[in-house]
């Protein structure tokens, strides 16, 4: 990193020999660290300059990609927007019921529909940007969450509370194993008073619903008629739910989640791409498959949230608008 150059050490070394001993030894060290201070601060400023002029080259780049995303993908993202538009306002609008169970469940579904909302809106964001394949791994999420609010509305009040309270125990989890590793992380562990409200809520969710839950999907085990031993995955919800056909796609998105092997050109942006290697940045290859499963992803959720307890007829109307949004961006896509 640092260069001074052999005759600048000359020169000083020439001029502090002409000092006694102890006044050379001082002076050398003083000269020495001006020096190498002062290449420091050419080194951060050429860094500075650097790192900038890299920067502008490479949005410049990007700023080319987001153009080609914009007059290829215009007409789909536009509709994907305006669809998430209309979920939108449609969720915030839904009445709460009055009856207190159907409330609790109601507010259950209402916080998952906010994370598929945000989780749209990402994809969107991710799509507009020139990534694809961060796109579909979003959408696995968006997946996620459309299964969790159909299942605990399908088997009402009962399950959405487990479902709640399982949070108590996988904090109280994670908590006890962000506490072991802290100091390899360089962290401050969690308080004392912190831990101690986290460990009285996990008393009470145990309390509440009999037993700590096996894994992140316990809360489903008794509504699916498993024993407690047994570890509930998603699979198992979309069985009960009939939606096993979704699997495959669901399995083919957690390839962009995960670390297995992928060799060239088997990511969404590499469709169309000429030449051996691997997408490291934006494109504007591969955008139906992300588009497409958000659309029905998002409206299945919204579906989901505005019939419980009930759909007015003017809520009904609005999904039978979102469906033919969602029709009409997969029929625009098959054209592609």
């Amino acid at each position: 990193m640092l260069n001074l150059g052999k005759d600048i050490i000359d020169r000083v070394v020439q001029l502090v020999e002409t000092l006694d001993h102890e006044l050379q030894a001082e002076i050398l060290k003083d000269t020495l660290n001006a020096l190498v201070d002062d290449e420091i601060v050419t080194f951060g400023e050429k860094v500075r300059i650097l790192s900038l002029d890299i920067s502008r080259q490479i949005e410049r780049g990007h700023s080319d990609i987001r153009a080609l995303v914009q007059n290829e993908w215009s007409s789909s993202l536009d509709l994907l927007t305006l669809q998430w538009a209309i979920s939108q306002e449609l969720i915030e609008e839904h009445a709460a019921p009055d009856n207190a169970d159907q409330r609790d469940l109601f507010f259950t579904l209402r916080g998952l529909v906010a994370k598929g909302l945000l989780i749209s809106s990402e994809i969107k964001c991710l799509l507009a940007g020139g990534y694809p394949d961060g796109a579909l791994a979003r959408w696995r999420a968006l997946y996620e969450v459309t299964l969790v609010a159909a299942f605990v509305r399908k088997h009402g009040p009962g399950v959405a509370e487990r479902y709640r309270f399982n949070q108590s125990f996988v904090l109280k989890r994670e908590a006890d194993n962000y506490n072991k590793y802290h100091d390899k992380l360089g962290f401050e562990p969690i308080g004392r008073e912190e831990m101690k409200e986290i460990e009285a809520d996990y008393t009470l969710a145990k309390d509440r619903v009999g037993r700590v839950f096996n894994g992140d999907l316990g809360w489903a085990a008794e509504a699916l008629g498993f024993e407690n031993k047994v570890k509930v995955g998603l699979q198992h919800l979309e069985q009960d739910l009939k939606m096993e056909h979704w699997r495959p796609l669901y399995k083919w998105s957690c390839q962009h989640n995960h670390a297995g092997y992928r060799g060239f050109g088997n990511m969404l942006a590499d469709i169309g791409r000429q030449g051996a290697g691997y997408s490291v940045g934006p494109s504007h290859y591969g955008f139906s498959d992300p588009l497409q499963f958000c659309s029905i992803t998002l409206l299945q959720l919204t579906g989901t949230y505005i019939g419980y307890p009930s759909s007015t007829d003017g809520e009904l109307v609005s999904m039978r608008l979102l469906s033919e949004i969602s029709t009409r961006l997969r029929d625009i896509l098959v054209d592609k």
